[in-house]
């Protein structure tokens, strides 16, 4: 492996399927290395050396192992910063964006997967997500569209049957 060569190691239908789309839309060279969760070889003695956990995903940067869908999305992004996926250390919106990112594995993602399962809306003060699926109030004025920045994740992914375009935006990418 030569010292900026990214690997990812992914098994179809997990949170793996974001990083590698978020990868491809970077435009950067990586190895897509695919496990067999049927096959257990998420609990190989390697892979478990890499990740104790056995998920996806779980990236190897220059000897160092990034795992956790929003790390590995903050990780590429500030990587690779050049292309605009992200505002940099100093940046207002830093704070914003973190937030959102957060947001993104901790509430949003979950709400996604109640409305996939078509769970029985339950009263809003028990959601743990905080906000209902249908609120739109997700942002303050003035910030940007999470949906925008928290679009991929999400993409190919459990809410792939959302009515979401095929491309991807960010507020922080120079116009083509």
């Amino acid at each position: 492996m030569s010292n900026h060569e990214i690997v990812l190691y992914h098994s179809p239908q997990t949170r793996g399927t974001g990083v590698m789309y978020l990868l491809e839309e970077l435009g950067v060279p990586y190895e897509l290395k695919v496990l067999d969760r049927s096959k257990g070889e998420n609990r190989s003695p390697e892979f478990l050396a890499l990740n104790p956990l056995g998920k996806f995903p779980t990236i190897v940067h220059n000897d160092t192992v990034i795992t956790e869908q929003v790390a590995c999305y903050i990780y590429l992004a500030d990587l690779f910063l050049e292309k605009g996926w992200a505002p940099g250390l100093n940046d207002l919106k830093r704070g914003a964006y973190l937030r959102w990112m957060a947001y993104q594995g901790s509430s949003f993602e979950p709400a996604m997967i109640d409305r996939a399962f078509e769970r029985e809306p339950i009263d809003p003060v028990q959601l743990p997500y905080g906000v209902s699926v249908h609120s739109k109030a997700f942002c303050r004025p003035g910030e940007f569209d999470p949906t925008v920045t928290l679009y991929f994740p999400t993409r190919g992914y459990a809410y792939e049957k959302a009515s979401h375009p095929r491309t991807m935006a960010s507020p922080y990418r120079p116009a083509a």
